[in-house]
């Protein structure tokens, strides 16, 4: 039942393009395509990032599993063991204080030998994640200025490949790092395990689970938005109205999904075990030290100052601010534009022509129609109430945790200070706020910006 509802999501959308012919099309070369591109009309943007495997909802998944959950063998191919045995060993490698020794002792391998794009993501991953625990598996009086040349070359190129940066970041922890158990079953996370496990047991395997669930619900939202522009330009209210719906319950499933972590991911574990390995080389571990970042050798004799993993990084979020007129204050657009970056070129380039479509934002304001007004204001109210749950369980998960006096000692300069390196609840406090003015300006029946 569940993979027929997330494979019929708006199928005639993709296939004759008529809620998006005012999607800008995508240039070929960000746009990889697995040989199904034909002849015809360019495909508009809504279609390249269904069709492949740039976009995050339930559509594109299914689309995903077609591509790449085939060849999935719960392991890179074998010319790739040396990193997979120790990317599948991490909580046993830190646990015994022998990771950095053996991940010195990895032979250079040459990333070209990766084919398929999901062998790429994967490899992603797995370079990701021994990183991240290469540089903060001894604790933070103990991290190294240095990313050895075996890890940070391959590293540096996966990414370059991608179009993404040589970090931890949600599309490599979250988007490319699932697969279903039974693979002729629903795509529910009960059928769902993560590829590559990370520090922190079943505990993080839940939380990046949990991260996917919510992406997938915004399937039926993101196809919601672009139905809601193409009805401004229609001018046409029942479609406007009938897709802001669809925004709506897609946010309210997010919000019942993400209020999941509470099930499997204890805050005691996500704090001490799990969160300090989420951190970048913006720390202040790294300030402290009077580093400027982390060195990748033989990629750069200079620091890069990348920040930590982040629910920011995902583009999600982005989309919904972008179609729905949403216009943060200056330091927080600061953030999230720098977010921005280390997401997917195709998740981008989405954000970008959401924002230059019809404003869904202008036409609830001036149609003179109270239900389009009403439907406008009950997506603002919905991501309100998301946004509300976000800093509800970063109160539980890190604010209150960080009071504790039994937290590992390893790890106590983190804080409450947020992994992907600025103040957490200044800043999503900050976004909610964003969503309430603009609710009161649209009550009032004025622009928002």
């Amino acid at each position: 039942m569940e993979r027929k509802l997330a494979a019929n999501l708006d199928v005639a959308l993709v296939e004759d393009g008529a809620h998006s012919e005012w999607l800008p099309s995508i240039p070929s070369h960000r746009a990889p395509t697995h040989g199904r591109r034909g002849p015809g009309r360019p495909k508009t943007m809504l279609k390249t990032l269904i069709e492949d495997a740039g976009v995050n909802n339930k559509e594109k998944l299914i689309s995903c599993m077609q591509d790449s959950v085939v060849w999935r063998k719960k392991k890179l191919p074998e010319y790739f063991d040396p990193w997979w045995n120790i990317a599948t060993r991490l909580q046993e490698l830190v646990d015994d204080g022998t990771l950095r020794e053996k991940v010195d002792m990895m032979p250079d391998l040459d990333c070209r030998r990766l084919e398929i794009e999901g062998e790429w993501r994967v490899a992603h991953t797995v370079l990701c994640f021994i990183t991240q625990c290469y540089v903060w598996g001894e604790g933070e009086t103990r991290i190294p200025q240095y990313l050895p040349e075996n890890v940070a070359v391959p590293y540096w190129s996966v990414s370059e490949h991608l179009g993404i940066n040589a970090l931890l970041c949600e599309a490599c922890s979250v988007l490319y790092n699932w697969e279903l158990i039974d693979p002729s079953g629903p795509l529910i996370i009960e059928n769902m395990k993560v590829i590559v496990p990370f520090v922190g047991g079943q505990d993080s395997d839940w939380f990046f689970l949990v991260s996917s669930l919510v992406e997938m619900e915004f399937g039926h939202g993101l196809a919601g938005l672009v139905k809601a522009q193409q009805a401004v330009k229609d001018l046409n209210t029942d479609e406007y109205i009938a897709a802001l719906v669809e925004v709506k319950e897609s946010l309210r499933k997010m919000r019942k999904a993400f209020l999941r972590m509470r099930e499997r991911c204890q805050p005691r574990v996500f704090y001490n075990k799990f969160r300090p390995f989420l951190a970048g080389w913006n720390s202040k571990a790294f300030k402290e030290k009077g580093w400027k970042g982390l060195i990748y050798e033989g990629v750069s004799p200079e620091p890069v100052s990348y920040g930590g993993g982040s629910a920011a990084q995902s583009s999600t979020f982005p989309c919904l601010d972008a179609a729905l007129g949403l216009k943060h204050q200056s330091q927080y657009e600061a953030q999230c534009t720098k977010f921005a970056g280390d997401m997917p070129p195709l998740h981008r380039d989405l954000i970008k022509a959401l924002a230059m479509g019809p404003s869904i934002r202008h036409f609830a304001t001036f149609c003179n129609n109270s239900r389009a007004l009403l439907a406008y204001k009950d997506c603002l109210a919905a991501v309100i109430e998301f946004r509300s749950a976000h800093i509800q369980i970063v109160t539980e998960y890190v604010i209150v945790m960080s009071h504790r006096k039994d937290n590992d000692e390893k790890y106590a300069k983190q804080g409450a200070y947020g992994t992907g390196g600025m103040g957490i609840m200044e800043f999503l406090k900050g976004l909610r706020s964003t969503v309430k003015t603009a609710f009161h300006l649209v009550d009032e029946g004025t622009e928002i910006n």
